[in-house]
């Protein structure tokens, strides 16, 4: 991003700009780059949102460190399949490829929900296939509110989690620009953090090549996460990397209870709650979650020296 662009000037073209396109497994997948630094971020988005959830964090940490944010396949500008969900494990494999293409194979990541989900999913690919065959190293893991939320709940059946609110939402942000900034805001603790314009370029991300259709699909990603969620907490249990949880601690979406049992499941975790945010810290609260990233990328240079 232009260092002298101010954030409540970005446009949509000026956002396209910033995207790489590349083709793998017959998908086009859109990406941010900046090539640049000793040390790389990778950001993974919810469902429903898209690369330009961590804007903020792109315009702050680009000249310290490499930053990759993709766009998963049916969000943003990268492929929207119109018939068929592109699952989870899909995704995985499709982000696996990508770091192989760009020749990143230590990364710190950063994830929110459905991307948590892809990322424990390549975390339990590289614990099964054993690293030599993937050469992937996560520095650090960060989880932002929402993760893993549907994988802990076990008490819950699929069809109730497919019936529940928070799908409702899902299913009805698609229908209208109104809507979706309704909820959006509903979702925040301070929605003055986020600008009419931040919601806009979100919305038109969503809505291009008509990505609205593809949140038909949030069945299939509810029972998908459910179904593996035994094998995706396992890997997470399992894994070696620092895991911090972040969590805007007044999120109506995903309570504090949740981050809390969370944080219980994956032992030797570090829980970091925001006070004054809702569900999107890389929004609401930019300034902390940078900080947070800077410090503990600083600590594992420190760790590797």
């Amino acid at each position: 991003m232009p260092e002298n662009m101010n954030i409540t000037d970005i446009t949509i073209n000026d956002w396209s700009k910033l995207h790489s396109l590349t083709r793998i497994n017959n998908e086009i997948v859109s990406y941010i780059d900046t090539e640049d630094g000793d040390n790389t971020i990778l950001f993974l988005h919810d469902f429903g949102t898209n690369s330009y959830s961590f804007y903020k964090q792109l315009q702050e940490l680009q000249y310290e460190y490499r930053i990759v944010i993709p766009d998963l396949i049916g969000f943003g500008f990268s492929n929207k399949p119109r018939n068929y969900y592109f699952s989870i494990l899909d995704q995985a494999q499709m982000i696996i490829k990508l770091l192989e293409k760009l020749e990143i194979n230590s990364v710190t990541v950063v994830s929110q929900g459905y991307g948590t989900s892809v990322l424990l999913e390549i975390i339990a690919e590289i614990q099964n296939l054993n690293s030599k065959i993937i050469n992937l190293n996560f520095t650090n893991i960060v989880l932002l509110n929402g993760s893993l939320t549907i994988e802990v709940l076990k008490s819950s059946s699929s069809n109730d989690l497919i019936n529940n609110t928070m799908n409702t939402k899902f299913n009805q942000i698609g229908y209208s620009y109104q809507i979706f900034e309704k909820n959006f805001n509903l979702a925040l603790q301070q929605p003055s953090k986020v600008t009419t314009n931040d919601i806009r370029i979100l919305w038109s991300l969503m809505s291009v090549n008509s990505g609205q259709r593809y949140l038909q699909f949030v069945d299939y990603t509810i029972l998908e996460r459910k179904q593996f969620a035994k094998k995706w907490i396992g890997a997470l249990k399992n894994t070696r990397t620092n895991v911090l949880i972040v969590w805007g601690e007044s999120d109506v979406t995903n309570n504090k209870k949740l981050a809390d049992k969370l944080h219980q499941i994956v032992e030797g975790s570090e829980l970091k709650l925001i006070e004054s945010c809702g569900h999107f810290p890389s929004l609401e609260q930019p300034e902390i979650l940078n900080g947070i990233l800077e410090e503990i990328t600083k600590e594992q240079i420190l760790i590797n020296m």
